[in-house]
């Protein structure tokens, strides 16, 4: 329905984040889409090297994780490290999310 609107080119493509960004790719993201991905201690660094890497002073990144209490520590070393390469990180939402229906 809505194809023929949009007007630019889509790439989706995972990465390692133990390797290095490929060339082509350093600093060429419009818009970058992290889920889930703050888990390990041992993660924290190479993620944030790695949407460093794609962005640009323009880029978006859109992050979302489930809240875990035992994470709490790990959310913040992350958010402390990419709030210095990024400055302003805005909060677009938060909810707390029951098991329960």
């Amino acid at each position: 329905m809505n194809k023929e609107k949009i007007r630019s080119d889509i790439r989706v493509q995972g990465l390692d984040w133990m390797e290095e960004v490929p060339n082509d790719m350093i600093g060429s993201m419009d818009v970058i889409l992290v889920s889930d991905c703050i888990y390990y201690p041992e993660s924290v660094d190479p993620l944030v090297n790695v949407i460093s890497n794609l962005s640009n002073t323009s880029t978006k990144v859109y992050l979302s994780y489930e809240r875990r209490e035992d994470k709490l520590d790990l959310y913040k070393q992350f958010f402390d490290k990419i709030s210095s390469n990024f400055g302003a990180l805005k909060k677009l939402f938060d909810r707390e999310c029951s098991s329960k229906n």
